[in-house]
């Protein structure tokens, strides 16, 4: 029975020995996937490892070990974390708007940064006092962008009783983003996004049929810049939709194109303090194939689509978007057919509810002027639309 107990005790030890070491390697393991042990503090205290690769007075360069190469805006970072020593960044007072020195001097023994720091705060200053009324730089408040990120949406409209009519409209949408910059001036590098909605509305009158419709969509888009020097980029596009009000059973469309941004106040070297302004134009060439309701028969039609974005955000004191109005315009006018030209357009109010969570009002009209007889040509939809991405942004 004691050599027993011995055996029972010695496999213990050596069970308790085994999962130790295996610990330990799997704990060298995960240190030697990441970059390194560098941190980002964010200034709601989410911690993000990784390694820091540069930072600057706008910008702090950071490669994660799981999200990969980030551009972080400096006022979204608390503190700094290198080789086990804590580098809190200063605050967002005009004397602390340092240079890019502050990027160099964490590299710096730590009396040598100190004398880089208190250099660049008295540049700072200096230039503060010259620019009168201190109209110094200020880093660009946009959100942290993440390696990929999903949006849900769901909207309903005009959900109502009125006498002896009804209306039910349901829908809902998913926006799937990759590789999206975490600047809007940042030139993007083969940012991808897919782009999913659909919504049903049921209208009737009392002993009465009802009358149904269905509108779906599916756009799938990639974009890449010319040159990491200005943001004119090219992109592919391929797009499948369906709205049996416009009498459109399936149309396919495929094309590529050019974007750019034409005017934004996030680039200049003094952006204005209450808002931000962002103008955007695209244009394409596609090949679409219609299969439109009876009696109209198919077709296969070459467009060129023509589109501008506008994006409008009021900030409040503590420089955190408030609400946003956006619009977008876009027509085709086909080549080969010139009663087939459509268009769209839409316009968008927003207000963020947190970080994740917004809610808004979306009023949208589709045109297709080749629309089968006994359907109409404008589809319009107001809708009201609650939205949540994830995951959520570290930077808020």
């Amino acid at each position: 029975m004691a050599h027993r107990k011995r055996e029972w005790l010695d496999l213990a030890c050596g069970l308790v020995i085994l999962a130790a070491v295996a610990s330990f390697v799997q704990s060298a393991a995960a240190q030697g996937n990441s970059p390194t042990g560098d941190a980002v503090v964010f200034t709601d205290n989410e911690r993000l490892v990784g390694r820091i690769l540069n930072v600057d007075d706008a910008f702090i360069e950071f490669d994660s070990s799981a999200l990969g190469k980030l551009s972080i805006p400096r006022d979204r970072v608390s503190k700094l974390e290198r080789s086990g020593s804590n580098l809190p960044l200063l605050k967002e007072s005009p004397e602390s708007r340092l240079p890019a020195v502050r990027g160099k001097a964490l590299f710096l023994a730590p009396d040598e940064q100190q004398s880089a720091l208190a250099n660049a705060a008295a540049k700072s200053l200096v230039e503060r006092n010259v620019s009168q009324g201190g109209s110094a730089t200020t880093a660009p408040t946009t959100q942290f962008a993440h390696k990929t990120s999903v949006t849900v949406g769901i909207s309903t409209t005009d959900s109502y009783v009125y006498g002896t009519q009804s209306q039910v409209n349901l829908g809902g949408d998913v926006l799937l983003t990759n590789n999206q910059t975490a600047h809007v001036c940042d030139p993007p590098s083969w940012a991808g996004s897919l782009h999913l909605s659909g919504s049903h509305v049921r209208s009737w009158k009392a002993k009465s049929t009802a009358n149904t419709t269905n509108v779906y969509d599916g756009t799938l888009l990639e974009e890449n810049a010319f040159s990491k020097k200005g943001p004119a980029a090219y992109y592919g596009i391929a797009d499948l939709a369906s709205n049996n009000s416009l009498g459109i059973g399936l149309q396919q469309s495929y094309g590529a194109g050019l974007s750019t941004i034409v005017y934004t106040t996030e680039c200049k070297t003094s952006a204005p303090p209450g808002y931000r302004l962002y103008v955007s134009v695209y244009g394409d060439v596609r090949y679409m194939h219609e299969r439109l309701y009876a009696p109209a028969k198919p077709l296969n039609l070459a467009g060129i689509r023509m589109g501008e974005d506008i994006n409008y955000i009021v900030l409040g004191k503590d420089k955190k978007p408030k609400f946003s109005i956006s619009e977008t315009l876009w027509v085709i006018p086909t080549v080969n057919d010139i009663h087939a030209i459509q268009g769209f357009g839409a316009l968008r109010f927003k207000v963020p509810i947190t970080s994740s969570l917004s809610i808004g009002l979306t009023e949208e009209d589709d045109f297709l002027n080749n629309a089968p007889a006994g359907k109409r040509k404008n589809y319009s939809k107001s809708s009201v639309n609650l939205s949540y991405t994830f995951p959520t942004p570290s930077a808020k």
